[in-house]
């Protein structure tokens, strides 16, 4: 592929997706037998089917099914009980997204790394030893994070869940003695 503008990750991801295709749908080849995440930067342009795009890089992130079928995701997971962590990620992404927003890029990175982690061990039972998480961004590109912070997020998840554990059963305590969960003096 040669090309005078670098392509877009939709169009490698679309390319990519039509090679699955093919090979699904030919005689005699062996079709691919995995999905494929495909993600990175694009510097879109304002078009009429869209047109309040922001100039700066935009990342983008698609999923290539074997079938050819490709889709674009805010947030997706692969693999082993995949559909579930997808329903937890729809669930939850909006609120860690809001919380995100005009903060600095290594607050952002660890929000969204702290998703991931919770979505793991919250759907999956997964323990932090067996993640491998990598971050996206356009000042360090694709970073790979390294196990001392993979645990230390975990020693921090871990303690917001021991905190939010003894305020949920407070306030059901509470609200046991006290109907509706108010004291009326």
């Amino acid at each position: 592929m040669k090309y005078e503008d670098c392509p877009t990750v939709e169009y490698i991801s679309r390319y990519f997706g039509d090679v699955m295709l093919e090979y699904t749908m030919k005689s005699g080849a062996r079709p691919f037998g995995c999905s494929v995440v495909i993600a990175g930067f694009d510097k879109l342009n304002p078009t009429t089917m869209m047109p309040n795009v922001k100039p700066y890089p935009e990342p983008r992130i698609f999923l290539a099914e074997p079938s050819g079928a490709v889709v674009e995701w805010k947030a997706v997971a692969i693999g082993r009980n995949s559909k579930a962590l997808m329903e937890f990620l729809e669930r939850h992404y909006k609120a860690s997204a809001e919380f995100v927003v005009g903060k600095d890029l290594e607050t952002e990175e660890r929000a969204l790394c702290e998703l991931v982690m919770s979505a793991a061990s919250e759907v999956m039972q997964v323990r932090h030893e067996t993640l491998e998480i990598a971050t996206m961004t356009v000042e360090h590109g694709v970073r790979l994070l390294l196990d001392s912070e993979v645990d230390l997020m975990s020693k921090l998840l871990d303690v917001e869940k021991v905190e939010n554990k003894t305020a949920v059963a407070a306030s059901e305590e509470e609200s046991e003695w006290f109907p509706g969960g108010e004291i009326h003096r």
